[in-house]
């Protein structure tokens, strides 16, 4: 997938608790690592020799928001703290990059007045401080602030502020982060409140430190009662400021996500379309999931097997933002697993996968009948089996989406691709120009005991998923190969 590393950041510059665990091993006392290291460990795998902690650098270098959600002591302000100190160099009026806003705090005060303005008595008036420049925003607890209140955050999230009828872009050099904590779910947390969708939107990855295979390995657990003394609050590892290089790695991976390679593109383009379609109903799945739900319900698809419902009628098409993150966001884990190992391989395909799997948990994508009935408010473990399903029914089409994309970056259209068999003994193999075959060829083909085909690649909406989007998205990849030409001769 992505091209080039950079040579100013190592992975050794990106190591949290995993830098504690060598100080350890080498023999360093529990001061000198207390002095030298961040805190937070996980290392429990989870993608292409990523583990728990690498999804959230990953995140970081890619400059995507994020929400860490959890019980309390899952560790989600810790890592949230880890990346404050140890990557932003702490506060900003501290000399760091960094600020941090306690949720409870905006049901006393605006985010303005905390962060943001400060009155300066000798004019009479309130002035911007230079918070604004700060390239990353904790909101540590986010849903202990009241919903409404919480909209204070949007500007945070879109990294733009609106101060005197102009926008003031946050951060620098195109830079900037917003990492939120909430404790979600069972009851026990009477001081929160709801978080909105659209503020769920403008945070692109969702972790979710209750599900078991984000969990610390036992590994990981006993090595956290001999790193350091006990200390059942929020240990703060020592201030480094690395911004300078989380900025240009960046860069390069913001300009490798415009080109993610033939696999990672197709299964972009089968998130973003395919899932939006209804073969019964010709309706869509961005209708609102209550009204979704009802069509479901008396769906044929799902009448079949009520325990193993269509589908089409789990998850809906994501929006616009989701669909970017995703996009961003498989970019910066294919710049990380290459950071980590240069050496390994890398499918487009389960890339994509994987990054939908993060950025979607949590976008109100999941049937929520399914969700609350079948999996008990388990977003993770819903959009895992989800997109295993997905995954087959896109690898049952892969060859035909490929070839057929692919081949319209040479100039070979669509509606010119078919299968052909040498002979009986011989695999199926893809073949072009369908077009140019005339009934006299086939008949000839077949005598010879070959076989050609006769009806060209068919990409259509009637099955549980779409497919119509292929020779569509080819149609514009022979335009551009078009425009591209012309543009070449006339130079």
């Amino acid at each position: 997938m992505t091209k080039e590393i950079s040579d100013k950041l190592t992975y050794e510059d990106l190591k949290l608790g995993e830098k504690a665990v060598d100080m350890y091993e080498a023999g360093a006392t529990p001061e000198e690592i207390a002095k030298n290291s961040p805190v937070y460990l996980n290392t429990s795998p989870v993608f292409n020799n990523l583990n728990v902690t690498d999804l959230a650098i990953a995140g970081v270098l890619g400059g995507l928001n994020q929400i860490y959600v959890g019980d309390s002591g899952t560790g989600k302000s810790q890592l949230a703290q880890d990346f404050y100190n140890h990557y932003f160099g702490g506060n900003k009026k501290d000399g760091g990059e960094a600020v941090k806003i306690r949720g409870y705090k905006l049901t006393e005060r605006t985010l303005d007045e905390l962060v943001f303005e400060e009155i300066n008595l000798e004019k009479g008036r309130w002035d911007l401080t230079n918070n604004i420049d700060a390239t990353l925003f904790l909101v540590d607890e986010i849903n202990r602030a009241p919903t409404i209140r919480q909209n204070d955050c949007f500007e945070l999230g879109d990294g733009i502020l609106n101060r005197n009828g102009r926008d003031l872009v946050a951060g620098r050099e195109g830079y900037n982060l917003l990492i939120a904590t909430a404790n979600l779910g069972n009851g026990d947390f009477q001081g929160t409140f709801d978080i909105d969708k659209a503020m769920y939107n403008r945070l692109g990855i969702a972790i979710d430190f209750d599900y078991k295979k984000f969990a610390p390995s036992f590994d990981n657990k006993e090595f956290l009662k001999v790193l350091r003394e006990a200390d059942s609050g929020i240990k703060f590892s020592p201030k480094r400021n690395i911004v300078n290089k989380i900025i240009g790695a960046n860069k390069e991976i913001l300009r490798n996500s415009t080109d993610l390679g033939p696999e990672a593109s197709a299964v972009l383009g089968f998130l973003e379309h395919g899932l939006n379609n209804c073969s019964k109903y010709d309706t869509t799945k961005n209708e609102k999931w209550y009204v979704q739900n009802q069509t479901c319900q008396v769906c044929p698809l799902n009448k079949k097997s009520p325990k193993e419902p269509a589908l089409c009628s789990t998850i809906k098409s994501p929006v616009r933002r989701t669909i970017e993150a995703t996009r961003q966001y498989a970019a910066a884990l294919d710049y990380l697993i290459r950071l980590k190992d240069p050496n390994s391989e890398v499918s487009g395909r389960d890339l994509m996968f994987k990054a939908f799997e993060l950025t979607g948990a949590y976008q109100n994508l999941l049937n929520p009948s399914l969700l609350q009935q079948k999996y008990l408010k388990e977003n993770p473990e819903m959009m895992k089996d989800v997109i295993e399903e997905l995954k087959k029914d896109y690898i049952k089409n892969e060859d035909r989406i490929l070839s057929t994309l692919n081949s319209a970056t040479k100039g070979i259209p669509p509606n010119s691709l078919f299968y052909y068999k040498k002979d009986e003994k011989s695999d199926s193999v893809i073949s072009s120009g369908y077009e140019k075959l005339s009934s006299g060829v086939i008949q000839k083909l077949k005598a010879k005991g070959g076989d050609a085909d006769r009806t060209p690649f068919e990409f259509d909406d009637k099955g549980t998923l779409g497919y119509s989007w292929v020779p569509k998205s080819a149609e514009f990849n022979l335009k551009r190969r078009a425009k591209s030409n012309r543009e070449t001769k006339q130079n």
